[in-house]
């Protein structure tokens, strides 16, 4: 069949994104190319300068337009409390039901790559966020004497509870001698039905899990 060269070529490269197959990719393509030519200018514009615009934040790990981003410069967040999340994506959606006033890790888990040298990345990721809170507290106040808790919110499929067990283990290991701190280690409720994302997660859903969340044991 025949198809034009440029076409194909935008299809083929739509469809290497997450959630697109081949006939999706292949609509897209048209209707992109349906439009007047100042749709695509724009588009165009808009991935070229994504990259430049948008900064992940060198504190949690969120993209965003300012480094700190707006959460980690909000004097008013809650130091003891951290969320660990996947993407960015949950914390954009966790901060619009407004469930949780604290800190945030982002793993850039993507996919199913839990290698062992991947779970060790992401343990010195959470291990240097706690330790950098813990020293912000510090800061603010002569000792810690209270309870820092860890919310892991990254679902509730069978690889992201076997990393939340291992991101536990790793953080308790890598930090006994932090013995006046009392860790708390919690995890969303089970309201989210297996192998759920949270950026597929209907708001009522997620925001009862949230406010629901219980201890890790």
């Amino acid at each position: 069949m025949f198809e034009p060269k440029g076409l194909k070529k935008l299809a083929f490269d739509l469809a290497k994104l997450p959630g697109i197959g081949p006939k999706t990719a292949k609509r897209l393509a048209l209707f992109i190319l349906q439009q007047p030519a100042r749709f695509a200018k724009e588009l165009s514009e808009s991935l070229r300068e994504l990259h430049s615009m948008v900064k992940k934040c060198s504190f949690c790990g969120v993209y965003s337009d300012t480094d700190p981003c707006n959460i980690c410069g909000d004097a008013t967040r809650r130091l003891d409390k951290l969320a660990v999340v996947r993407n960015s994506g949950d914390v954009y959606t966790l901060e619009s039901l407004s469930v949780f006033d604290g800190q945030y890790l982002v793993l850039h888990a993507e996919g199913s790559n839990y290698e062992i040298d991947n779970l060790n990345k992401y343990g010195e990721l959470l291990k240097k966020r706690v330790k950098q809170l813990l020293d912000f507290i510090k800061s603010r106040q002569q000792k810690f004497a209270g309870t820092f808790e860890i919310i892991f919110a990254l679902g509730a499929g069978i690889e992201e509870q076997t990393l939340m067990l291992y991101l536990k283990d790793y953080l308790l290991e890598q930090i006994s001698s932090l013995s006046h701190v009392n860790f708390k280690f919690s995890r969303l409720a089970i309201g989210l039905s297996g192998g759920s994302n949270l950026d597929f997660v209907d708001s009522y859903t997620l925001r009862e899990a949230f406010n629901g969340r219980r201890g890790l044991d």
